[in-house]
């Protein structure tokens, strides 16, 4: 009932939706406090909320970049990122160190909503070979969405790579950037 009460907040603009939101992300549930985190990423829920509300759901996503649960980890550090751009990366970029891949994949993820000039520096060593798989081909497909003309050599050394995935989406990122 949780998880349905923050999809249906999801499809309003309110005022009260940002203070109840905030307080999802300390649910005892992890599905609860993801899903408010990924609602939190999103513009709705900030429209009507005041600037006292801002700061302590700001700092309730920094809070949450410690969960115990990486999906949550991973959707607090979008939310903030989609809050607050380039400013949010000294909380956001010790996750790429993270334990868990998903996590990192998260952040990877992201980095989409960035200016290329700002993520790229973090995408492109995750193109490297002893960078798990999940990490190398997303690196990829957001160097491509962000259409980063500097990735373009990692991505035809990523070409080499010895996953088949990988190769395929550094091609795929590659033709997106124009480059044949």
């Amino acid at each position: 009932n949780a998880i349905r009460a923050l999809s249906l907040i999801a499809d309003t603009t309110c005022g009260g939706c940002l203070p109840a939101l905030t307080g999802a992300l300390g649910a005892g549930h992890p599905h609860v406090r993801v899903t408010a985190a990924t609602a939190l990423a999103e513009r709705f829920a900030w429209v009507r909320g005041d600037s006292a509300a801002g700061r302590a759901a700001l700092d309730s996503l920094a809070a949450g970049l410690r969960d115990p649960d990486a999906a949550t980890r991973g959707a607090c550090a979008r939310a903030l990122l989609a809050r607050r751009g380039e400013a949010a990366l000294p909380l956001v970029e010790p996750l790429l160190a993270d334990s868990s891949v998903y996590a990192r994949v998260a952040v990877l993820q992201a980095l989409a909503l960035l200016p290329a000039a700002a993520a790229a520096p973090l995408l492109l060593p995750r193109l490297a070979p002893g960078t798990p798989g999940f990490e190398r081909s997303t690196a990829a497909e957001v160097l491509a969405t962000l259409k980063a003309a500097a990735a373009v050599p990692g991505l035809r050394a990523a070409l080499a790579d010895t996953s088949l995935l990988v190769v395929a989406v550094a091609a795929g990122a590659l033709a997106e950037l124009g480059d044949s």
